[in-house]
């Protein structure tokens, strides 16, 4: 049982959150964090429907409150009418009530279209917004890394869903109770002007404790928030990663983590609802005597008094109820806001790093490594790699030339940054000194030592990731030359949609992206051990097809046979130091260090 409790501890989101406490506020950081990802849907060119459906909205709002202040009135005529024995006006009163109460609620159904409508289109647009940024500048790459902001996935997927549902009748929310409110109390100012005081100083007291009640809630909230993406995280590794645990017989040691992730879950769950539960039911309870019993012990004494009639009596009691019911509607809000400011905070820290990015990228132009495109050039000056947070420098003013028909092989140590220069050259790091110059993006390949595999069809594998049409037969005869004839055929076709990272073995993904490269055609490949998981007849036959492409490369590998296929070797040596060296016929190549 220690060991379960060590593992709640370890996973406790209180102490991973990525939050800090001026995160966790009901206050103006909190708006404008919204608003960051609010204003740029309503600003933009394309968003005058929405605003006309806004206009719509709020004009309901407006409509709603002056049937509810005119339903004060028939209700106080009716009541009369009622004591006085006046069946006719009673009924043309009933009738009109009824039928003030009938459009309010007609009016309120299709501002709930209306809403959805809008709420719908706010969701598609901000969710391809905000893809569009994690995808660009390679932001994805940057936090994958740093490892800074957990759980990326969800955020932009639960937490984008979240706030766009939650905050969007915020607005008109707050818009519809100030203005039933001011309505409702000048109409209470009419009847009493005590009874207007007393309402204020009720609904004062009311917001104040409310508010209170609900700014701890948020770090509740997002602690919940936490808990819950880091059991989905775990969940989805036991899946990613199902038969290596299988392999090392790792049941005991997941379901102890998964227990540990459940329990806090669950208890950040549980006093998430009872605190809510608490503020939320109770103390609207508390007051909501008081706002019953207030009209009664104002008005009374005036009617035993004959000061005023039992229908002024009803309007004063039917219109305090609703600045009651509209105060807390208006107070009901931070209910909501208290559960967007969580996901607000996740979805705000993504958009942040998307603003920091950019900012730093500007203000970095002309510092660290300086990056060139030139069409079939490869050269590395003076380059001084270091690790991106700058906790190693790797290599030290590395200078290298692949002229024409020249590849290049990277050799050393494991964790001497063999793949490091690889990245650098691809332009993933860039900390660090002096130039690289590359072709096109459009002219480079990656092949990394595992695939990247989506789950689709299988011509859709072998046209990644440019897309685009390829006749059936070049794909097919892409398969066959590197021995994967069958593939198509076992599997039913280059339509068949699979999940083609748990089908394939390492050897055949690594057969599939070759495959790649003979459909594609780039000028230059980059390889990251991209043949360790076959045998080494097959990466001779593949280093084969490779070279007949007349695509030139630089590899990173281990194996003495792929020396034949390369012009020169650099040997990377612990602490920045390198060796160049011109390679000779077969045979006679120097030993890769291990």
């Amino acid at each position: 049982m220690s060991g379960t409790g060590e593992e709640a501890a370890r996973f406790d989101p209180s102490v991973s959150s990525s939050a800090g406490r001026a995160d966790l506020g009901l206050d103006r950081l909190l708006l404008r964090r919204i608003g960051r990802f609010f204003v740029p849907f309503w600003t933009r060119r394309a968003a005058w429907p929405y605003w006309i459906g806004m206009a719509a909205i709020l004009g309901q709002t407006t409509l709603a409150t002056t049937l509810n202040l005119a339903a004060s009135y028939v209700l106080k005529d009716m009541t009369n009418a009622l004591t006085g024995r006046d069946w006719t006006l009673f009924r043309w009163q009933f009738l009109l009530y009824a039928a003030i109460f009938l459009g309010e609620i007609l009016v309120a159904g299709l501002a709930m279209i209306v809403a959805a409508w809008i709420t719908r289109g706010w969701r598609i647009w901000l969710t391809a917004w905000i893809t569009g940024r994690y995808l660009d500048g390679r932001v994805y790459y940057d936090i994958a890394q740093s490892s800074d902001i957990d759980n990326p996935d969800q955020r932009i997927q639960e937490s984008l869903a979240t706030v766009v549902t939650l905050f969007f009748g915020l607005p008109v929310q707050v818009f519809g109770s100030v203005g039933a409110l001011v309505a409702g109390s000048a109409v209470l100012a009419t009847i009493d002007g005590r009874l207007a005081l007393v309402v204020i100083v009720v609904g004062l007291a009311q917001a104040i404790a409310t508010y209170l009640g609900y700014v701890p809630l948020v770090r509740l909230r997002y602690a919940a928030a936490m808990a819950t993406g880091n059991l989905r995280y775990a969940l989805a590794h036991v899946h990613g990663n199902a038969e290596a645990i299988a392999f090392y017989g790792g049941e005991p040691a997941e379901r102890t983590r998964l227990h540990g992730l459940v329990g806090a879950a669950v208890r950040r769950d549980l006093i998430v609802t009872l605190f809510r539960r608490a503020v939320t039911d109770m103390a609207p309870l508390l007051f909501g005597l008081a706002w019953v019993a207030i009209p009664y012990l104002v008005l009374a004494p005036r009617l035993l008094a004959g000061e005023i009639d039992f229908g002024t009596l009803m309007q004063g009691t039917a219109v305090s109820a609703t600045v009651s019911a509209t105060a807390a509607a208006l107070l009901g809000i931070l209910a909501p806001l208290s559960g967007v400011a969580p996901h607000a905070v996740r979805i705000a820290q993504i958009v942040e790093r998307f603003d920091g990015l950019e900012a730093q990228q500007g203000a970095g132009a002309g510092q660290g490594i300086a990056r060139e495109r030139r069409r079939d050039t490869v050269v590395l000056d003076g380059l001084s790699l270091e690790t991106p947070g700058g906790e190693q420098c790797l290599v030290r003013n590395l200078s290298l030339t692949l002229e024409p028909g020249e590849n290049l092989v990277i050799v050393g140590r494991t964790g001497v940054g063999k793949s490091s220069v690889l990245r650098a050259m691809a332009g993933l790091w860039t900390r660090g000194e002096g130039r690289v110059v590359m072709p096109p993006a459009a002219d480079c390949l990656f092949l990394p030592q595992r695939p990247y595999v989506t789950r689709a069809d299988l011509r859709t594998q072998l046209l990644y990731p440019h897309g685009g049409e390829v006749p059936d037969a070049v794909l097919l005869d892409a398969l066959t030359a590197v021995r994967l004839a069958d593939l198509a055929a076992i599997h039913g076709g280059l339509s068949t949609v699979k999940d083609w990272g748990q089908i394939l073995s390492l050897g055949e993904q690594q057969r599939l992206a070759f495959a790649r490269v003979l459909i594609a055609r780039p000028r230059f490949v980059l390889l990251d051990e991209a043949t360790s998981a076959v045998d080494a007849a097959t990466e001779a036959h593949l280093y084969s097809v490779l070279v007949e492409t007349g695509a030139r490369f630089v590899s990173v590998g281990h194996r003495v046979g792929i020396l034949d296929h390369h012009t020169q070797m650099l040997t990377l040596e612990p602490g920045g130091g390198w060796i160049l060296t011109r390679l000779r016929s077969a045979g006679r190549h120097p030993d890769i260090p291990a």
